[in-house]
């Protein structure tokens, strides 16, 4: 038996998603609506900003689902619903993956907006932003592939089974996760040196620079 009893964490869970999806469309709202009605123009970064924000919210309500069933309490206490909640856990996956790799791509294409002259900008923003969608692609793919039926991947007493060596699924997961941490740090401190090439004061700098840095969080 686990130590400690049946504690169940999953109202934290779905409140820390609550809490982060409804700051993630206030700020995204605000951001569409003053480029949209103040500044009268946008672009493929607003554009694929929204896209992240639907599919996380899908996600949202997948995690919502997740800690329903009873995600959150250890295993040991679920007995059948176990399997519903790894359902769950599953398929709100697929629409993370598709989410960050989103938010990825619109901040590389918002710096090559701002910055739209500088070569040197674009050859070594279109490779990273090359590998990003790649890996996350890929682990898109070994996650809806990597068991037949699909109902494979939580349900272990599926009729048929047949699933990849789990050794593919971790390999992938440390792939995703280093790549992911990687292009975090590039894509939150590669603005801060794009503003601090452009033509506004020192203390405009600063603070936007400050906002910026907050994303290291």
């Amino acid at each position: 038996m686990p130590p400690g009893g049946d504690h169940n964490k999953g109202p934290a869970l779905a409140a820390v998603n609550m809490v982060t999806f409804c700051v993630a469309v206030v700020i995204v709202t605000a951001r569409v609506l003053y480029r949209a009605l103040k500044i009268k123009q946008t672009s493929w970064d607003d554009y694929t900003i929204v896209l992240a924000l639907i599919a996380a919210a899908v996600n949202t309500a997948f995690i919502m689902k997740y800690v329903e069933s009873g995600g959150g309490r250890h295993a040991i206490y679920l007995r059948m619903k176990a399997v519903d909640v790894a359902k769950w856990s599953t398929i709100a996956q697929l629409p993370f993956i598709i989410s960050t790799t989103l938010t990825k791509v619109s901040i590389a294409l918002m710096i090559l907006r701002i910055k739209p002259n500088s070569m040197r900008l674009r050859w070594s923003m279109a490779p990273l932003i090359t590998i990003v969608v790649c890996v996350n692609i890929a682990g898109i793919v070994i996650l809806a592939a990597g068991c037949r039926p699909f109902e494979a991947n939580w349900n272990y007493a599926s009729v048929h089974r047949n699933c990849w060596p789990r050794k593919v699924l971790k390999n992938q997961n440390w792939l995703q996760g280093i790549v992911s941490i990687v292009s975090d740090f590039i894509y939150t401190l590669l603005p801060i040196f794009v503003v601090w090439g452009l033509n506004i004061t020192k203390r405009q700098k600063a603070a936007i620079s400050g906002l910026i840095g907050i994303g290291l969080l």
